[in-house]
């Protein structure tokens, strides 16, 4: 069943290492709309909320399309932590949902999709609580000693989840009960994209977010009814690399055409794409080694923005055009920068079932942000 969700930002005027850092122009928008205008176009919330204690963050809030909090001043202090004034807002305002979804305004990356995949994930997995994180490869830590002591490194490899801070969902029971953003019997976390999880806290981190909002940020003025693009590759996700010969000499491949169909009655154009004559034989497609360059081809000639583009690929040849479309996926066994670059990473691995995965994902994103069918208990 859908959740009935309440959105809140927390936004206070007293920053100190960026001086009024949650209105300060970022790629030419305040940082803070960056965040609410994803939230809000989400649909995941019925109302968002910013809480502040500062006027003019209080404007441009309401411009934003915003309801503003007016936040005490005993919890608008550099020592408050963030669910002090979480616990204020919910007394205060005593919000009529089941779920509340906390965002950070100086997160900026944060992309309407991601709010409705955390949701869908967060309602289908009955989680009490749910935050986002990042996967982040480490060089090898050492442990330093006194010279001429020897050492060895505390860890050669590997990667670690690290929390973002980006975002929050937690139920009103769980909050109530524990005081807590991750409470709960059961708490889970959605994985962001390391190149999407961006949190500015200095001016070196502004120049870097500057960058990241004008390649992946979303952008309202370019809102889109949706998805109208997709892009296949063959080789390694519309099938698992394996050709099948045939007596007579043909080839062919097993993939999940329904799921495909049923992505096209959403009005998209699905196409596929392949690197060489073999696999483009499997299926109908374009045999093209710059994949980006054919992909921008034909998203120009049918005059489509970036963000109504889908692509799913699985090696670096795909890598591109995963980072330039407006939601990039990978199968489970793609190459590690290509999974990391993924908005979205299948729960199986090309040519079983990852081209299935992410069409199921299109249509049930498309069927949240449109509000269209009704979910059955």
């Amino acid at each position: 069943m859908k959740k009935n969700a309440i959105g809140l930002i927390l936004a206070r005027g007293g920053s100190k290492g960026i001086p009024l850092k949650n209105i300060k122009l970022l790629h030419g928008r305040p940082l803070l709309h960056w965040t609410l205008r994803a939230m809000i176009d989400s649909k995941v919330a019925k109302e968002v909320w910013v809480s502040t204690d500062h006027e003019e963050i209080a404007r441009i809030a309401r411009q934003g399309g915003a309801k503003v909090h007016w936040r005490a001043a005993d919890v608008s202090r550099d020592s408050t932590p963030s669910i002090a004034s979480v616990l204020e807002f919910v007394d205060v305002q005593k919000p009529d949902c089941d779920v509340l979804v906390r965002a950070q305004a100086t997160a900026p990356c944060i992309r309407p999709e991601h709010y409705r995949e955390m949701m869908v994930k967060y309602v289908r997995g009955s989680y009490d609580s749910m935050f986002t994180v990042t996967r982040r490869r480490h060089c090898a830590r050492w442990k330093e000693v006194d010279y001429p002591s020897a050492t060895a490194p505390l860890e050669v490899e590997g990667a670690d989840l690290y929390e973002t801070g980006a975002v929050y969902v937690t139920s009103m029971r769980a909050l109530f009960e524990t005081k807590t953003s991750q409470g709960g019997d059961k708490v889970g976390y959605y994985e962001m994209p390391e190149h999407l999880s961006v949190d500015i806290d200095d001016p070196d981190d502004w120049l870097i977010a500057e960058e990241k909002v004008r390649q992946y940020g979303y952008d309202p003025s370019r809102r889109q009814t949706g998805i109208k693009l997709l892009v296949c590759s063959v080789e390694g996700t519309l099938t698992d690399g394996k050709v099948l010969v045939a007596n007579d000499g043909t080839t062919k491949c097993t993939y999940d055409e329904d799921s495909i169909r049923r992505v096209e009655g959403m009005e998209v154009d699905v196409r596929f794409i392949a690197s060489n004559d073999d696999n483009a034989n499997v299926i109908k497609s374009e045999i093209a080694l710059d994949k980006l360059a054919r992909l921008d081809e034909w998203r120009r000639a049918s005059d489509f923005a970036w963000e109504q583009v889908a692509y799913i690929g699985s090696d670096l040849l795909d890598l591109e055009c995963i980072e330039r479309a407006g939601i990039g996926a990978a199968p489970n066994d793609a190459e590690l920068a290509v999974k990391l670059a993924a908005d979205y990473v299948a729960p199986t691995g090309g040519g079983h079932g990852a081209v299935s995965a992410f069409c199921n994902y299109l249509i049930e994103t498309h069927r949240l942000s449109t509000g269209e069918g009704k979910e059955k208990r």
